[in-house]
């Protein structure tokens, strides 16, 4: 968590996906970033990025500074050696996601765009946007997934976020089916953990402004089988068991064949 003197500063910004991964069924999932500084006064993003060997032994990446007017990719932002550092942390999981963090004062100039897609299936398909979060974007309680459609060609899967990384937090997480003629009813309920990565630093504050930060958020990661319920949509529900929890979620539905990727979230 972010030091008091430090979050009055900073926004935190959650990006849910990250870095390069092998999927199922021979998916090669790549994540791209944009960036844009759309003010007319310099920016300055720190990227909450390492390269770990270990979970205690992580390297911060340098801050991006964000001319004017300008606009960035991920691959071409100016790094000493970019070939040392691959992908967002964790190396091990990019199902995990990262924290950003932003001038607070600056953070409304500064556009980020989060993509996702199959390098194996480029013919067929260019991915899918990912939702970007801010931190007035994190609901405190519960959150709800109004509609997903269960499609038996289609993999599931629900990630929830916790920013805080809160110990030993849990989520309720609940499946409903709705119908136009008969209205909802539960379907499955279930308590999961959330997993705290502890992914910090203990750079001094002449590296890095936040001495003891996260760099990952705390995440449950559950893979949903939804082809068993005979419905035409199903609402989500996530409820936090912890008192105070602030949440996001998403769910995404991957095409078995083309890999298209369709994503859900309470925006």
């Amino acid at each position: 968590m972010v030091p008091t003197t430090y979050a009055t500063a900073l926004e935190r910004v959650l990006l849910p996906v990250v870095g390069d991964s092998h999927g199922a069924l021979g998916a090669l999932w790549t994540v791209e970033m944009w960036i844009r500084n759309d003010g007319d006064e310099r920016a300055i993003a720190y990227p909450l990025a390492v390269r770990c060997s270990s979970p205690s032994h992580c390297r911060l990446r340098p801050v991006m500074d964000l001319s004017p007017k300008s606009t960035l990719s991920w691959d071409t932002l100016d790094f000493p050696s970019r070939a040392l550092f691959p992908a967002f942390v964790p190396l091990s999981n990019s199902d995990a996601g990262a924290l950003l963090y932003l001038e607070r004062e600056r953070a409304d100039q500064v556009n980020i765009s989060l993509h996702v897609r199959d390098r194996s299936k480029t013919a067929s398909n260019l991915g899918a946007e990912v939702p970007v979060v801010r931190e007035r974007d994190f609901r405190v309680g519960r959150i709800i997934i109004p509609w997903v459609v269960p499609n038996s060609g289609y993999r599931y899967a629900l990630r929830v976020y916790d920013p805080d990384n809160v110990p030993d937090a849990s989520v309720v997480v609940r499946l409903f089916q709705t119908t136009d003629r008969f209205g909802e009813y539960l379907l499955d309920e279930a308590t999961f953990p959330l997993t705290n990565l502890k992914i910090t630093t203990n750079c001094e504050d002449a590296v890095c402004p936040w001495p003891g930060g996260s760099y990952a958020p705390s995440i449950l990661f559950l893979p949903l089988d939804l082809s068993q319920y005979d419905s035409a949509a199903i609402r989500v529900e996530i409820e936090a068991v912890s008192p105070g929890l602030r949440l996001w979620a998403m769910v995404s539905a991957t095409n078995n064949e083309t890999h298209l990727v369709t994503i859900y979230s309470p925006n």
